[in-house]
């Protein structure tokens, strides 16, 4: 499975500039700055570079950084499992968990945060 991004919740102002790392346990694996444009829809998509192979039991983190003067909504109510079901008919299990960044308590938990959905892809696409 790929991952391809993440969506995040944003506001309804004109753009939000974000730095978005992906960690495979304490390596990290990328990370991007990117500013998204909207018009409105208060989640946008956040689409990487270079989409990341996902490999079975291993723990990824997603760090999402929004610019410090700018402010966003967020999502309740968030799921810690969800079983995929892929085009193959292959069955994965995800699990979310809490990561905490040293130094860092801005409140965001596996029921409450930025990312509402991640974009991913089965391998045989």
């Amino acid at each position: 499975m790929y991952l391809h991004g993440v969506n995040i919740f944003g506001n309804t102002e004109s753009s939000i500039c974000a730095n978005v790392t992906i960690l495979n346990g304490q390596e990290r694996i990328m990370s991007q700055i990117t500013s998204v444009h909207t018009n409105g829809p208060v989640i946008f998509p956040i689409v990487l570079s270079e989409p990341i192979r996902l490999h079975t039991n291993e723990i990824y983190s997603i760090i999402l950084q929004v610019r410090d003067d700018q402010r966003t909504t967020y999502g309740i109510n968030g799921i810690t499992n969800k079983q995929i079901t892929l085009m193959n008919g292959e069955k994965v299990k995800v699990t979310f968990k809490n990561y905490r960044v040293t130094n860092v308590n801005n409140g965001t938990t596996v029921n409450q945060g930025q990312i509402p959905s991640l974009i991913l892809y089965p391998c045989d696409v």
